[in-house]
């Protein structure tokens, strides 16, 4: 079993983006929501809903890279290392899940302008955890990316 260093980047890259969605849960369960006389309240992202769907935007991109980081580890083994359906799967997850950040990005924002709470620094640091996490996505899928291609190259070099 082989660990290239882009390998070894891309793991540390994705021990990021699972920093960043506990830091993003952290912000909504510490800093957004409120009880007050058994009601709940989120008043930096206008409504309860946004809060769990920031909550729920966490554990999407935690999800993802759980099964990413798995993807990473089957590539480094013998038997599948030159396989061409799991290196292409990791680059296309990747790839995928940018615009789902982005997403989240933009409405978080908006939602944000809404309630008008975009002077408050929390607010601004738990959307830019997200634009964070969706750079990170890219530059990993990037990195996938060479590194498909530089197994297949070593393969095609053995035959």
């Amino acid at each position: 079993m082989i660990i290239s260093k882009n390998s070894i980047l891309r793991l540390l890259l994705y021990i990021g983006i699972l920093i960043s969605t506990s830091t993003i849960e952290n912000y909504v369960r510490y800093h957004f929501l409120y009880v007050i006389k058994l009601k709940i309240f989120c008043p930096a992202l206008g409504s309860v809903q946004n809060c769990e769907l920031g909550i729920l935007a966490a554990r999407i991109a935690r999800i993802t890279v759980n099964t990413l980081i798995g993807l990473l580890f089957l590539k480094a083994t013998e038997k599948l290392k030159y396989n061409k359906v799991l290196g292409r799967i990791e680059p296309l997850m990747c790839t995928l899940q940018v615009p789902v950040q982005l997403w989240f990005v933009m409405y978080f924002a908006c939602m944000s302008a809404d309630s008008g709470s975009t002077e408050d620094v929390r607010v601004t640091l738990f959307i830019s955890n997200f634009l964070l996490i969706s750079f990170i996505f890219a530059l990993n899928g990037i990195l996938s990316y060479l590194d498909q291609l530089t197994t297949e190259r070593r393969f095609q070099q053995q035959d």
